[in-house]
C-alpha cells in the first residue's frame, strides 16, 4: 500500500497540484512575441496567395467573357452568311444580283454591316466593355487582301498584364459566289 501511495503522490507532483507546486511557469513574453511574429508571417503569405488567386480568377472570367462574345459573333456571322443565298439576292432584283456577283466579298461585308431593319443578314459587332464603358473588342471586315474572301478580324487586349493585343480571324467565302460564276 505504501508503494501505491508514493506512486500517486509522484504523479500528482509531476503534473502539478492545485496548490501550485508546478515548476513550469508558462511561456515567457519573448516566446509569445516570436510565436506572434511567426503567425503574422504565415497569415501574410496566405493572404497574398488568396489575393493572387482572386485576381487570377477575375482575369480568367474577363477572358472567358471576351472569348465567348467573339465565338457567339462568329456563329452569328456564319448563320447570316448562309441566309445570303443566290436566290435571296436574285429576289431583290437583277441590279442587286449583278452588284453581288461582281464582288461577292464586298457585297457580303456590306450586308453584314448594314443596320437596316429589313436586312436579315446584319450582325452587330461584339458588345463587350470594361467598367468605364470602353469597348474591349473591335471587329473589322477586310475584302481587299484576298479576292473573293471576306476576312473578319477581331482584336482585343488580353486581360492579363503580360499579353498585349490578340487577334481572332474568320475567313469567309460567300456561298452564293459559286453560282455567280455560272450565270
Amino acid at each position: 500500500m505504501a508503494n501505491l501511495h508514493s506512486l500517486t503522490s509522484s504523479i500528482a507532483n509531476s503534473k502539478g497540484s492545485i496548490k501550485g507546486n508546478r515548476t513550469d511557469a508558462g511561456a515567457s513574453i519573448v516566446e509569445v512575441a516570436i510565436a506572434g511574429v511567426v503567425m503574422a508571417m504565415v497569415m501574410v503569405a496566405v493572404a497574398r496567395l488568396s489575393i493572387g488567386g482572386i485576381v487570377g480568377s477575375s482575369k480568367q472570367a474577363d477572358r472567358s467573357s471576351i472569348e465567348a462574345s467573339i465565338s457567339n459573333n462568329i456563329q452569328e456571322i456564319q448563320r447570316a452568311e448562309t441566309l445570303l443565298t443566290y436566290a435571296s439576292i436574285e429576289a431583290e432584283g437583277q441590279a442587286e444580283l449583278k452588284k453581288a456577283c461582281q464582288d461577292p466579298a464586298s457585297y457580303l461585308k456590306t450586308k453584314l454591316e448594314d443596320n437596316n431593319k429589313t436586312n436579315p443578314v446584319y450582325v452587330a459587332a461584339p458588345n463587350v466593355s470594361d467598367e468605364t464603358g470602353k469597348a474591349l473588342v473591335t471587329r473589322s471586315i477586310e475584302t481587299a487582301s484576298v479576292p473573293g474572301m471576306a476576312i473578319v478580324l477581331y482584336e482585343f487586349k488580353g486581360p492579363e498584364d503580360s499579353i498585349t493585343t490578340e487577334k481572332r480571324v474568320l475567313e469567309l467565302n460567300p456561298s452564293f459566289q459559286a453560282i455567280c460564276a455560272f450565270n
